[in-house]
């Protein structure tokens, strides 16, 4: 049995079963391996940018950055904030806004 192709689901709502439907891509929801998968697989985001520092735990990425002038800082952080986006998109991955939260330190 492979743990990619041909994987086998189906999706109970409301007391309803719908019909077997057969998967060949991703990684099982719930699966061992998946969380050690999903790393490696972002483990080269800390790449796209030379003066973030990187965070990362399981599916959370906190990106740090510092500067003494805010004027500065805030031109920086968009231009590197904006070559994460790119990656994540490359990677066919997407910046979950509503999640997404920024602080600034005086």
């Amino acid at each position: 049995m492979s743990f990619i192709k041909d994987r086998k689901y189906f999706v109970w709502l409301n007391g309803i079963k719908s019909r077997i439907n057969t998967e060949n891509i991703g990684v099982p929801q719930g699966s061992t391996l998946g969380p050690l998968l999903f790393l490696l697989y972002i483990n080269d985001m800390k790449n796209c940018s030379n003066l973030l520092k990187f965070i990362q735990f399981a599916d959370d990425t906190t990106i740090l950055f510092s500067h003494s002038n805010i004027a500065q800082l805030k031109l920086i952080l968009e231009s590197e904030v904006n070559k994460v986006i790119t990656w994540l998109l490359a990677n066919k991955l997407i910046l979950n806004l509503i999640k997404t939260h920024y602080v600034i330190y005086k």
